[in-house]
């Protein structure tokens, strides 16, 4: 009896080590392949469900996002504060002035020092004699100039040459470089401008494209770190080749990244995946267009909003009025002022210049044990963008219509085997998914 329950703890112990040993190695390389089938929203004659907004999609990890606009905010800290000094201590470098000043005051501080008396001749060392016993007189180091002159030797040809080039050769055309200022402004976290909020949070990341290469280019370094691989990744190239060649499919992405795979969903970390054109020139994360937006000044140059225009008219009739003012009212409007600053702060985690793409989402990459076998898993949230008209009836007029941009949504969770093709299939766009055990998990 004490012999099989020996063996049977030794057996459990074994088979949570290796599910331990099993969750440290699964790395899998993602290979994806968007494309979009050309069908236009108001033409199809399925409904779809359009999302509230345009927000980008939140993701754990945003690979391609690092790859094509990264963060630079480790090279901008290192910039300078514009007007001050760029010394660690910040204390400005002395002037000349100041240095002498200082070493008059040392000089002073020294014992057997007084004022007006010359410092002491330094005493000859053993086996040296003073200049003075040598009995010499100021003139006797005298030379004979002339011998001097006689003596050396005059410039060569090449000296000669030279002299004549410096005086008469022209002057090389200087380069003007503009004025660039390397610092970085100093700038309140908040500040009260232009009677609103403005509320300071600078975007650190590069300009993002106008549009996502198709191919994108990443790193197939033996780093452990998630990344997107080179365009030497990708084994569907018939395939994307196909989708290519084939009339009405345009591709959007064809890319592979290098990722670690949990158990469990909750585990899981989500890969932002994002493809094709940025409308972030032409709409708002609302879905309307942009347009220029005309500013009103007041008497005295400030700017005027809708709700300042709203707050003086109100005030008028309030004084113009014979009735008294609830208290109730004086605390709703400064209830209303911390709502409208907590929203200006609230505000600032979407960056006004964010890229909206045609195509953004994430991709979930899984293990779960089913009947004691680990199978992948893949929850997929993709949102394809295309603008459509506002008014129908103003294309049947033959009017210029006004466009605005819809988000449809689409959501799926599969199991899926890896070293197969996995299609996700969508009226509006396609995608297709496999998965291969990365070099990293076969090496260790």
């Amino acid at each position: 009896m004490k012999s099989a329950l020996q063996a049977l703890m030794a057996t459990v112990l074994m088979s949570s080590a290796s599910m331990g040993h099993a969750q440290e190695d699964w790395w899998f390389d993602v290979e994806v392949i968007l494309f979009d089938r050309g069908q236009a929203i108001s033409q199809t004659k399925e409904q779809f469900d359009y999302a509230p907004d345009l927000a980008p999609v939140s993701a754990d990890w945003d690979l391609l996002g690092n790859l094509l606009y990264p963060d630079i905010s480790w090279l901008k800290q290192n910039l300078p504060v514009c007007g001050q000094s760029s010394s660690p201590l910040w204390q400005a470098q002395p002037s000349l002035k100041e240095i002498t000043q200082r070493y008059e005051q040392w000089q002073q501080a020294q014992p057997g020092y007084t004022q007006g008396a010359l410092p002491a001749a330094p005493e000859a060392s053993s086996g040296e004699r003073p200049v003075g016993a040598l009995g010499t007189s100021p003139y006797a180091s005298t030379v004979d100039r002339t011998t001097q002159l006689n003596d050396s030797p005059g410039p060569d040809a090449w000296a000669i040459a030279g002299y004549w080039l410096a005086f008469n050769w022209p002057e090389p055309a200087r380069v003007s470089v503009p004025t660039m200022t390397y610092c970085e402004p100093a700038q309140p976290w908040i500040r009260y401008q232009d009677n609103e909020w403005l509320v300071y949070a600078p975007d650190n990341h590069l300009p993002a494209p106008a549009q996502v290469p198709i191919v994108p280019s990443g790193d197939d370094s033996a780093a452990a770190s998630p990344r997107i691989l080179s365009a030497k990744a990708n084994e569907l190239e018939k395939l994307s080749l196909q989708i290519r060649s084939t009339r009405g499919l345009t591709r959007l992405l064809h890319t592979t990244w290098r990722q670690p795979v949990a158990f469990g969903e909750d585990n899981a970390a989500a890969v932002r995946l994002f493809a094709g054109k940025n409308y972030a020139q032409q709409f708002l994360l609302s879905g309307q267009p942009k347009q220029e937006q005309l500013v009103t000044l007041d008497v005295d140059g400030t700017r005027a909003g809708p709700q300042q225009e709203r707050f003086f008219e109100q005030l008028s009739q309030q004084l113009a009025s014979d009735e008294d003012v609830p208290f109730a009212t004086l605390l709703a409007a400064a209830d209303n002022a911390d709502t409208s600053l907590q929203a200006k702060v609230e505000k600032t985690s979407v960056s006004p210049h964010a890229p909206i793409w045609q195509m953004d989402g994430y991709l979930k990459v899984y293990l779960k044990y089913i009947n004691q076998v680990p199978y992948l898993h893949i929850d997929s949230m993709l949102y394809y963008r295309q603008p459509v008209p506002m008014n129908i009836s103003q294309i049947a007029s033959g009017e210029k219509p006004q466009y605005k941009l819809v988000s449809v949504p689409f959501h799926q969770m599969r199991r899926v085997i890896s070293k197969q093709l996995h299609y996700f299939d969508h009226p509006l766009f396609g995608m297709v998914v496999t998965l291969r055990r990365s070099p990293t998990s076969k090496e260790q």
